[in-house]
């Protein structure tokens, strides 16, 4: 994928990002991310620097494509 592609792409997903509010952002605060969490499996390729997906179980975000630097009220620190 070229770089514009990627850009493209990485903008255009960005926009689907919640806003967060309350526990969400106290946790993004202190650095609770998606990239830090046991559930994030990070995208194969060029997008996997910025992008995966959540498998955290009764998350509202699981099996969904989530930004790295994003939370939930279900975030586990990974032993990484």
């Amino acid at each position: 994928m070229d770089r514009r592609t990627k850009s493209r792409v990485h903008n255009r997903w960005a926009k689907r990002i919640p806003e967060l509010h309350g526990k969400e952002l106290k946790l993004y605060l202190i650095g609770a991310q998606c990239l830090h969490c046991v559930s994030y499996i990070p995208l194969e390729g060029d997008l996997g620097a910025d992008w995966g997906v959540c498998t955290r179980q009764h998350s509202e975000f699981d099996g969904q494509l989530v930004f790295e630097h994003h939370t939930c009220k279900l975030h586990k620190y990974s032993e990484k």
